[in-house]
């Protein structure tokens, strides 16, 4: 968005991040306001939400756009009873949509997100029909205010022009997953079909391109059922459609929340087998 939208409207782009975590986003960004990530707590939110509230204050916001059901709550509490307008941009399906399910502090703050962004300058972007359907029915946003603006990408960024054929010799099959190593990336599950194939005798490789909190867990999972010697953990990639490019299919084992993953469209634009 920082990227494309100037090209295409007459606006001043900023972007403000929740805490610094020593990523591209921090490269790119104007500045950070303190955020502890405890989003079930009341007094972090306030703090969050007061912090942005002062940078909006001194920068002129007109629209605020947040990404991320925390960043939409703190959002929403940063421009409540003024004039700006904020557009929450909503990216994944929420497990147990509509179901009532949940602790107590979720339901307490799928309400206050619902009471807070029930405001006339307040609009959602769905990156699916999917997300908007369900993220509708489960936080009892209204359909109508709710518009599908599908995911998209750069494709002369991401081209099917890659020397696979190059890796790929009749004999061993290079596969790839990429994402945050977290529990709904459901990596442990490709993990455990690695480990199958090479007890089955398959010649291939695994090619994990990510990081997050799990990768101490999942490469002892590779140790411990075999696949160790066929597994490469690549950590943050820059280059991802070269990453892309060197596969012969790239696999994407989710077992919650996804929406219109980035990973799915740019390795299909890259000609790459999903």
């Amino acid at each position: 968005l920082l990227r494309e939208l100037p090209a295409v409207c007459e606006a001043e782009m900023r972007l403000c991040t929740l805490g610094s975590k020593g990523t591209v986003l921090d490269e790119l960004a104007d500045g950070s306001v303190p955020y502890d990530g405890r989003y079930n707590s009341p007094s972090t939110l306030w703090r969050t939400s007061r912090a942005l509230r002062g940078v909006i204050r001194e920068t002129g916001v007109d629209l605020l756009h947040t990404h991320g059901v925390c960043a939409d709550l703190i959002g929403a509490l940063a421009v409540r009873g003024s004039e700006v307008g904020h557009v929450c941009h909503l990216h994944i399906t929420p497990p147990a949509a509509g179901s009532g399910r949940g602790s107590w502090k979720s339901r307490l703050r799928r309400k206050l997100l619902r009471s807070l962004t029930n405001r006339d300058r307040t609009r959602y972007i769905a990156v699916s029909e999917a997300v908007r359907l369900q993220m509708s029915a489960y936080y009892g946003f209204e359909l109508e205010r709710i518009r599908t603006i599908r995911n998209g990408i750069n494709t002369t960024e991401f081209t099917g022009e890659g020397e696979r054929a190059a890796l790929c010799d009749g004999a061993r099959v290079v596969l790839g997953s990429a994402g945050r190593l977290e529990p709904m990336k459901g990596l442990e599950h490709l993990i455990e079909a690695a480990g199958q194939l090479a007890r089955d005798g398959k010649r291939f490789e695994l090619r994990i391109a990510g990081s997050g909190r799990l990768r101490d867990a999942l490469e002892d999972q590779a140790n411990e059922c075999g696949a160790e010697e066929h597994v490469r953990f690549a950590g943050q990639v820059s280059d991802m459609p070269s990453f892309y490019a060197s596969l012969d299919a790239f696999v994407l084992p989710s077992v919650s929340t996804e929406g219109l993953p980035l990973v799915v469209l740019e390795a299909m634009a890259c000609g790459t087998p999903v």
